[in-house]
């Protein structure tokens, strides 16, 4: 107990974990770091399970034998890519800086620590800890395959994913549909266009008629499009035969990625439309007995009142959301994510780490 939830040893920990550079395609630094994991926990009694999906490393490690625990603490360990240097951490100002440092290695080192912490126990409650590798590329072979296909459940699911503070809870991601749009056209020289039928024209036109079903808007808890990319034609004097689009778009409750789908294709009649991938709404309801416990350690610990938001941002909290397991999402003081100078507060990394050692302490129940 000594060695855990120190600042020192949660630093250590995120920048042992921040080393690997475990990016889309990199499966050897996957491989590595979930053995790093594995042989965190070869001292002790628990329960690791190791899985694959699609080339996708996940590990269960668990107190109890059973496919359901009373909370599940969730975390992934694939970050988006980088330059070679955020792979090389360090320590300035009180922040630690490095890829994942925020997104979400500092908060897979708590979930470390807690998972530890209850080996120890000789009460034993029922505990699991998801890590998963593919929550940057939709989570579909990460907690959508453990949940869907493996029939994992719990009465709790915890991810350290959302927010920027210990006391900014997500109580609502929207859903997300990622999409790719493919334009047919008939090739012929550019001098004698007439000949021939734009791919490109045609596949502006239709994106240009999704961009008014979902126009810009200020207002943030609303359905969203972003055009992300655009390819198409061979040649500068020739006519495009074939063009494509990919799409983020992004719902709120309003909409179901259905209604979606039906409004899109009825707009670009005679194009190609494959769904790359898409997530529910993530809700839990903030009057949640569970989230309603946290905010009360919030106050007494720390003194701090929870804020219950909403956000436009994706997690894997969806998958549980969608078997009705409330999800209790937050991180500690962190920030950057996704940016060249991430960082997480090593004070409040610590103090999220007790934080949350007070509250499962709280909650678990003795077996």
């Amino acid at each position: 107990m000594n060695n855990l939830f120190t600042k020192e040893s949660l630093s250590r920990l995120t920048s042992d974990l921040i080393k690997f550079k475990t990016v889309f395609g990199n499966n050897s630094a996957f491989a590595d770091c979930t053995k790093f994991i594995k042989n965190y926990f070869q001292d002790t009694d628990l329960i690791i399970r190791e899985t694959e999906s699609n080339e996708n490393k996940n590990l269960i490690i668990l107190t109890k034998e059973t496919n359901k625990p009373q909370v599940f603490l969730a975390g992934h360990i694939d970050v988006v890519d980088g330059n070679i240097d955020q792979f090389e951490p360090y320590i300035k100002d009180g922040k630690l800086f490095g890829r994942g440092a925020c997104d979400m290695k500092s908060g897979v080192a708590v979930l470390m620590q807690l998972m530890r912490y209850f080996s120890m126990r000789e009460d034993k409650p029922s505990i699991g800890l998801m890590i998963t590798t593919d929550e940057e590329h939709g989570g579909e072979n990460g907690v959508g395959y453990l949940l869907d296909s493996l029939s994992y459940r719990a009465d709790l699911a915890i991810i350290p994913d959302g927010g920027n503070a210990p006391e900014e809870i997500i109580v609502k991601n929207k859903g997300f549909l990622h999409l790719k749009i493919t334009s047919k056209g008939v090739s012929a020289h550019a001098s004698r266009p007439w000949e021939g039928k734009s791919a490109i024209h045609d596949l502006l036109k239709k994106l240009n008629e999704i961009k008014k079903l979902f126009p810009d808007t200020d207002e943030k808890w609303t359905e969203t499009v972003n055009i992300g990319t655009i390819n198409g034609g061979k040649a500068t004097n020739q006519v495009a035969d074939i063009s494509t689009a990919t799409l983020d778009i992004r719902h709120t409750e309003k909409m179901t990625a259905e209604n979606i789908l039906t409004i899109i294709r009825d707009t670009i009649q005679d194009s190609d439309l494959d769904i790359l991938i898409s997530g529910n709404v993530n809700f839990t309801d903030e009057r949640n007995i569970n989230l309603i416990k946290y905010a009360e350690i919030l106050k007494s610990e720390l003194n701090l009142d929870a804020k219950f938001i909403a956000t436009s941002g994706g997690n894997d909290g969806r998958y549980f959301s969608k078997y009705k397991i409330p999800v209790l999402i937050n991180r500690p003081k962190s920030a950057g994510l996704h940016g060249p100078d991430e960082w997480v507060d090593v004070e409040s990394l610590e103090k999220y780490a007790k934080i949350y050692l007070k509250y499962l302490n709280e909650i678990l129940i003795k077996n």
